[in-house]
């Protein structure tokens, strides 16, 4: 709250890093960060713990301002205040309130939510004397949203964020302050507006863990387009950017997440920042892995996750068995050739061997009558030949194409069965699995 005693004097004695003692100090004004009027008339200080520095410290860091502008005293105020004298700003805390929030990382983050709401006040330069109750109100809710954005630059949760706001006092009420409601409104607000910028590319996350998307690389050579895969892990989502390749007249593509094929690991809810189907550098892409049942861990797999982009037409899929029939059609037909070639020749031979060799002379009984002359008989054997080369060659042929045709269609099955690919539309987490 607005806090307003008798005489602005801080003494700087007390700002000593050898500084043991307490130090009275006398405050005319200020803002403390729990609701209700400190009622003691008397405030002392001492010097700061270096852990309490070093967090205000990391709080201006993020918004490029010099902690040299700011001193930070332990003292017995309820909580926190902020102040300021001429051109110096000073942070007071209490100790025994912060330890209250040491207990775990969780509860750690409300240190930070604390003191970044009393540095809002001192950066956006509130008037820590003004008496009208709106224009005070709207001071904590400017400094709750400050809390809330520097919250999520500090890596913390949403809940996180939330916590200190959640633990305050209820049963305390102050006119000078908004509600509790509005002002955990404000911090949510603020964070997950913070976080959407980082979705969205305007704003680098420091927090985020970024991993190769390894397992696109094993689909190259079924003609994936995408290069530079990565994701980032922020918070309970994966930020994925992607270099997409154009082919020289080709303007319709298809892009999916790939994993292997007998994974268990099926990305859904994928939210596709601009038009996936599209070549470009830097594009992104979100996968929501906790809306999909997943933890931190588990999507964090660089070689079983990747992207995969494809000519519109040259999807790898797994092939029906009917896609194989023409190929089998074949080979049978070039089996049944070579059938026919076998009896056609041994139909030859015979008629050769036993009747044109074995009945040389041109008078003998056989070839008398209405039988036919030996040459006739040459020239049948000789036809009969003819067609079985032909049928040879036609089953040859047949079976050459139909193993080709078979081969080339195990080929593409093989690569097809590669990898199941997933995509997204808008959140809503299409999917399309292939190999199964």
């Amino acid at each position: 709250m607005f806090f307003k005693s008798s005489i602005l004097t801080i003494i700087i004695a007390v700002l000593s890093s050898s500084l043991t003692g307490q130090i009275r100090l006398d405050l005319k004004e200020g803002c403390n960060y729990t609701h209700g009027v400190n009622n003691m008339s008397d405030f002392y200080g001492y010097a700061p713990s270096e852990d309490a520095q070093q967090i205000v410290k990391k709080i201006l860091d993020i918004v490029n301002i010099s902690h040299k502008r700011f001193q930070v005293i332990a003292g017995n105020v309820n909580s926190a205040m902020a102040t300021k004298e001429g051109e110096v700003n000073y942070i007071i805390y209490n100790e025994l309130f912060i330890n209250k929030f040491r207990q775990d990382v969780n509860q750690e983050y409300a240190i930070y939510s604390i003191l970044a709401h009393e540095l809002g006040h001192l950066i956006q330069g509130h008037d820590l004397g003004e008496k009208d109750p709106d224009r005070r109100a709207r001071y904590e809710l400017e400094a709750d949203e400050f809390s809330g954005t520097i919250l999520r630059s500090l890596c913390s949760t949403q809940e996180q964020a939330l916590f200190a706001i959640r633990n305050l006092n209820s049963t305390i009420k102050d006119p000078l302050y908004p509600p509790l409601s509005a002002r955990e409104q404000m911090i949510a607000t603020s964070w997950r507006q913070r976080n959407q910028d980082i979705l969205k590319g305007k704003l680098v996350d420091p927090c985020g863990e970024t991993i190769v998307l390894k397992f696109g690389d094993k689909l190259k050579s079924s003609g994936n387009l995408i290069n530079n895969a990565r994701g980032r892990i922020m918070g309970d989502v994966m930020v994925i950017t992607y270099d997409m390749d154009n082919l020289p007249g080709e303007n319709r593509y298809k892009t999916m997440m790939a994993t292997p094929r007998l994974d268990d690991l099926s990305p859904r809810s994928i939210e596709w920042q601009s038009d996936p189907n599209q070549p470009g550098k830097e594009k992104r892409a979100i996968w929501h892995f906790a809306r999909d049942g997943y933890s931190k861990a588990q999507a964090n797999q660089s070689a079983r996750l990747g992207l995969a982009s494809f000519k519109e037409n040259r999807v790898p899929k797994a092939r029906a068995v009917w896609e194989y029939t023409p190929g089998a059609a074949l080979l049978a037909l070039g089996g049944l050739s070579f059938s026919r070639a076998g009896k056609l020749k041994r139909e030859s031979v015979e008629l050769y061997d036993n009747t044109y060799a074995e009945f040389r002379n041109e008078t003998a009984d056989i070839y008398q009558g209405s039988n036919p002359s030996r040459d006739e008989v040459y020239a049948a054997a000789n036809d009969i030949h003819r067609q079985a080369q032909t049928a040879r060659f036609f089953g040859a042929l047949g079976t050459a194409v139909g193993a080709a045709y078979l081969f080339d269609r195990y080929l593409k099955d093989k690569r097809g069965r590669i990898a199941n690919l997933h995509f997204g539309e808008n959140g809503i987490g299409g999917r399309l699995t292939i190999g199964n």
